[in-house]
């Protein structure tokens, strides 16, 4: 069944299409990723029959437990990249946790998002002539699921907040947070992104083991972290590396990872 409902304040999640069931929300928001006038429209199901995340893997999430949605937007060139689109996402889920059971999560490169150290959210970035932006965050799964499909590096808000949440109200904060962020990138404010896009990585100025898309492993300090490239500090000189060239960055300083960032 599907539901659609307006939200005037809100450009991004001014429209909401709602459906209890689809095969995947990314899916159907890049079949309009042709239509501008679907701009702002956010994609909302209660279950995904084949719902994916980086490199086709699936994802799995027990009907309305989880909020999983995509929204569409149609930004101006210079807010195409991946690396910010997927900052803002990450960013809004990050805020979004706090606001919903105040502990901190953590961004970790470049589209998951952790809660004490597991999977608590991924981010998928499709382009097209618009750019859709799925977003699947954990919020009632009861432990026992994750045991039961050995996804012992996951979790859920429920889990750390030792109560269920509302899933709806919990759904509705993201989209505030991501219209809110994205009215900021339009009026020139990146560079408040990219800060706290930074400070919830968790890795700035650590430690890390950076691999790149071609398999190397680089082991040093991160001394620069923007939407421009990170600058690696080796032993033997300083690195820099564009975020496309980033496939993963392990933080190896010692700490406890359950931490904030």
């Amino acid at each position: 069944m599907k539901r659609e409902y307006s939200v005037p304040h809100r450009q991004v999640g001014a429209k909401v299409w709602r459906y209890d069931v689809v095969e995947s929300t990314n899916t159907l928001a890049l079949s309009l990723a042709h239509d501008a006038t679907h701009h702002g429209l956010a994609i909302w199901a209660d279950t995904q029959t084949a719902g994916r995340g980086r490199f086709g893997r699936s994802w799995l999430s027990p009907p309305g437990t989880a909020v999983l949605l995509s929204v569409l937007v149609f930004p101006p060139p210079r807010l195409q990249r991946p690396v910010l689109l997927t900052a803002w996402a990450a960013v809004a889920v990050c805020e979004t946790i706090y606001q919903s059971i105040t502990r901190q999560a953590r961004i970790k490169w470049p589209n998951d998002v952790l809660l004490a150290g597991k999977k608590v959210c991924g981010i998928l970035v499709e382009q097209s002539v618009g750019t859709v932006i799925g977003i699947g965050l954990n919020v009632n799964i009861p432990p026992e699921f994750f045991t039961q499909h050995h996804l012992d590096q996951a979790t859920s808000l429920a889990c750390l907040a030792q109560k269920p949440l509302d899933v709806e109200n919990v759904g509705n904060r993201l989209l505030d947070r991501l219209d809110a962020n994205y009215v900021a990138l339009l009026h020139g404010r990146a560079e408040e992104l990219e800060s706290a896009w930074r400070w919830y990585s968790g890795v700035w100025g650590r430690e890390v083991m950076l691999q790149t898309t071609g398999s190397e492993t680089h082991r040093g300090r991160l001394r620069e972290m923007g939407f421009d490239g990170l600058v690696l500090e080796t032993e033997t000189e300083p690195r820099l590396f564009l975020p496309e060239e980033v496939a993963e960055i392990i933080r190896v300083e010692p700490g406890n990872e359950s931490q904030e960032p």
